[in-house]
C-alpha cells in the first residue's frame, strides 16, 4: 500500500495590521461604529503548485453596534 505524499510544510509568517475605529454615540449605552483596517503579509506564501505564491494584502471595512454592559 502506497500512501500519498504531501508537499505541505510548516512555517511561521508575519503580518502587520492597522485599523481605525470611528464611533458615533447614540445614547448612554449604545454606539454605532465603522472600522476600516488593512492587513499586510510581510512574507510570501510558499505553497508548491499553488496560485498564491505571493504576499497577500487585505483591506476591510466593518460596521456594528457597541453596547456598554455596565
Amino acid at each position: 500500500m502506497v500512501s500519498p505524499q504531501s508537499n505541505a510544510t510548516s512555517s511561521v509568517g508575519l503580518d502587520m495590521y492597522a485599523g481605525l475605529r470611528i464611533e458615533k454615540v447614540l445614547g448612554k449605552r449604545l454606539a454605532f461604529f465603522a472600522m476600516p483596517s488593512l492587513r499586510f503579509n510581510v512574507k510570501e506564501y510558499k505553497i508548491k503548485n499553488s496560485l498564491i505564491n505571493k504576499k497577500i494584502q487585505q483591506a476591510s471595512l466593518s460596521f456594528g453596534l457597541s453596547i456598554k454592559l455596565k
